[in-house]
């Protein structure tokens, strides 16, 4: 009985990457390495692209939602007086690969603005450098246990608030 299983087994090809015959006289095809347990636990992180230092620019209308967090907003303050006083606050958002300034006009949006909470926003106009946010634009929350993972570097090299001369543009 014994001798048969043995002949039957040899008979079967064997899986590849366990074979113990030698494969000199075999055809050669190319094979993936199989993945290992250990190896699967020793993956190194990829290394980060370069962080940007300044921020990402975008121009003209844009429809589709981005997911950003929110790094910080400003007060809100009074500009074109003159027009009748409007008013606008500034902020910066990021993704987890590059920031944003944006310059919102819709003051009552202000408090989807909080720092570190994840929002999408759309309908929004690329100008001179900043995301612009007006009332016909559309700004929502994001699922609560939606994370993002913005590096400290990233957050470090948006820290700038713009110029009031810059934001006036």
């Amino acid at each position: 009985m014994r001798t048969q299983v043995s002949q039957e087994q040899s008979q079967l090809p064997e899986p590849s990457g366990t074979s113990t015959c030698p494969t000199e006289n075999l055809p050669q095809t190319p094979q993936m390495p199989l993945p290992t347990p250990s190896s699967s636990s020793l993956t190194k992180k990829p290394r980060l692209k370069a962080v940007p230092k300044e921020a990402s620019r975008e121009e003209g209308f844009q429809s589709g939602p981005k997911e950003v967090m929110v790094l910080k907003a400003t007060v809100q303050f009074a500009y074109a007086v003159s027009e009748g006083e409007r008013k606008m606050f500034h902020a910066t958002v990021a993704t987890e690969n590059e920031f944003f300034q944006v310059k919102v006009f819709a003051v009552s949006l202000k408090g989807k603005f909080i720092p570190k909470k994840v929002i999408a926003i759309s309908d929004y106009i690329g100008c001179n450098g900043f995301l612009e946010i007006y009332n016909a634009s559309s700004v929502s929350d994001v699922n609560a246990d939606r994370k993002m993972e913005v590096s400290k570097r990233l957050i470090k090299n948006s820290n700038a608030t713009p110029k009031i001369i810059h934001l006036y543009s």
